[in-house]
């Protein structure tokens, strides 16, 4: 738990059901946190009673960026939809969302313990529909919904190259957008990100076309490490504008003389693109706005 990192009022609220409910010994119970958290922890004598109960705090990292976690089977319980989100791509754990109680009260009988109150819709009846990932947001399954017409909407009118450059090469046409950083392995190009449609597809050397990027702001990162690696794109068409992959991108080639090119299509032009086909970045930069030079 703690991503973003735990809170003094979420430890207020966490001590006392550890203390009713600790962990089993085989459970590792594990919460992220800042420095100044941990001062405060100290001073109310809070820390040794969470330590005594088998709770682990980690200070200024996160687990999803450091080897923290033992295990390498099982399923990772939080209460964070980041660490639900990106678990399995990045540490390869199943994962489980639940309450702060719920986490507690699973981490205590080593399973999954349900309040089922909590997921109830209103009248107390559950609609799947409500929890349910549809293409760009939740709650959205249907391509006519509002959600995805905004999306839709929202898509530039005239192609723009973000970050210029020549490349070739076969497409791989996304069918969701994919966040970098817990999505994709740098070091072999390897989609990783397990609930996306294209889970285990090589991004290496294709051009790799996708609605949007998806955060994380560390995207830019994976991107330039796997510049480095070797392992990117060609290059990257969008259907809309993303700052991140143009920033790694563009960080690429002045650290490394090369990155990946980085356009954002016209609607019509990235619906036309299809899956496998050999593709020219000339023939879309031609039409397309320019940025000026620097």
């Amino acid at each position: 738990m703690g991503s973003p990192h735990f809170s003094i009022n979420e430890f207020a609220q966490l001590l006392p059901l550890v203390e009713q409910y600790p962990p089993r010994d085989d459970v590792e119970f594990i919460v992220c946190t800042d420095r100044r958290a941990l001062i405060v922890l100290q001073k109310r004598g809070w820390l040794q009673r969470l330590r005594a109960t088998g709770v682990q705090i980690i200070v200024d990292t996160c687990v999803l960026g450091t080897p923290i976690v033992k295990a390498h089977s099982g399923v990772a319980m939080t209460n964070s939809g980041k660490f639900a989100h990106y678990t399995p791509g990045t540490i390869g754990l199943q994962t489980v969302y639940g309450s702060l109680e719920e986490c507690v009260r699973s981490a205590a009988a080593g399973e999954v313990w349900r309040d089922a109150s909590l997921w109830q819709g209103e009248g107390g009846q559950y609609s799947v529909d409500q929890y349910s990932v549809g293409q760009y947001s939740a709650g959205q399954k249907s391509a006519g919904s509002e959600l995805v017409a905004r999306q839709s909407s929202r898509a530039t009118t005239r192609s723009r190259v973000l970050v210029p450059g020549e490349a070739a090469g076969s497409a791989l046409v996304l069918d969701k957008p994919l966040s970098l950083w817990g999505g994709l392995n740098p070091e072999t190009g390897e989609i990783i990100e397990q609930r996306h449609p294209q889970w285990r597809a090589n991004v290496s050397g294709r051009v790799l076309v996708m609605p949007a990027g998806k955060g994380s702001s560390s995207s830019s990162s994976i991107l330039l490490e796997a510049v480095r690696q070797g392992t990117a794109p060609a290059a990257i068409l969008l259907a809309e504008p993303d700052a991140i992959l143009a920033l790694g991108a563009a960080v690429a080639r002045e650290l490394y003389g090369e990155a990946p090119p980085v356009i954002a299509l016209n609607r019509d032009a990235y619906d036309a693109i299809r899956d496998g086909e050999q593709l020219e970045l000339a023939d879309f930069q031609s039409a397309a706005f320019q940025p000026p030079e620097a």
